[in-house]
């Protein structure tokens, strides 16, 4: 599914940056913050909660939690 958001939001013209575990995730959108995350709740190593408890202190950051398994996380912004 990550593959599909990833591809439509690309082709919408946004830059797409996918992690596929939490701990990825984490560490990207700390060094290059994102203007919106998209989160698996089944991500592998730490789950997409936690991923959001980690990250939600950046008020310049927006995030979604999917609750549909896509074993993946991805975040974007506008090219």
């Amino acid at each position: 599914m990550y593959q599909l958001v990833s591809t439509e939001l690309a082709a919408a013209g946004f830059q797409v940056t996918q992690a596929h575990d939490g701990p990825e995730g984490i560490t990207k959108a700390i060094s290059d913050p994102p203007d919106l995350i998209i989160l698996d709740i089944l991500l592998p190593g730490v789950d997409g909660m936690k991923v959001f408890d980690a990250l939600r202190g950046n008020e310049n950051m927006a995030m979604f939690v999917n609750t549909l398994p896509a074993c993946g996380s991805w975040y974007s912004s506008r090219a």
